[in-house]
């Protein structure tokens, strides 16, 4: 599903969870909600503080995000005509770094093994019950796929009544 500008949903929560303390921040600071022509007047100076408060809590990889996200704003705000503000283009990006991946330990590895063996034991057993439906029940797979649980009906049977007196 897509919204304004072709962005997800998502997308766009991302956004708002990563501007809203900004712009709460900056509304702190002035003392009222800010508007657009507040927006319109933002110097780096008052970005930089307002990057700086964010900071605070936050891991460098969440402030690039929020910069990025506030970067999208004005961008959006430019392009719809009621705020121009290149203060935020002005602003250097950060340097978010860039970590290797952690080997697993044997511990680690044994788990994930005896997991993907679990999930192979379940696609078996699977398979398996698909296959003695089809052959017990004489069905073609359109009819035994389409069946659904809130329809099927479960006879109880032994295996002396499958197989016959």
């Amino acid at each position: 599903m897509r919204s304004e500008g072709g962005l997800s949903a998502v997308t766009l929560a991302g956004y708002c969870g990563d501007t809203r303390p900004c712009l709460g921040f900056l509304g702190a600071q002035l003392g009222r909600a800010p508007c657009l022509a507040d927006l319109g007047r933002l110097d780096r100076k008052m970005l930089r503080r307002v990057m700086a408060a964010r900071r605070r809590g936050s891991v460098s990889r969440s402030l690039a995000r929020t910069l990025s996200a506030l970067r999208q704003l004005f961008r959006w705000l430019e392009a719809q005509g009621p705020v121009e503000n290149r203060a935020f283009l002005q602003l250097a990006s950060l340097k978010v770094p860039h970590s290797l991946p952690k080997p697993l330990t044997i511990g680690n590895a044994s788990d994930e093994m005896e997991s993907a063996q679990a999930e192979v034991e379940w696609i078996v057993a699977r398979d398996t019950a698909a296959l003695l439906l089809l052959y017990g029940s004489l069905l073609r797979f359109t009819e035994a796929f389409g069946i659904q649980v809130k329809t099927a009906q479960v006879v109880d049977c032994d295996e002396t009544s499958i197989n016959g007196p």
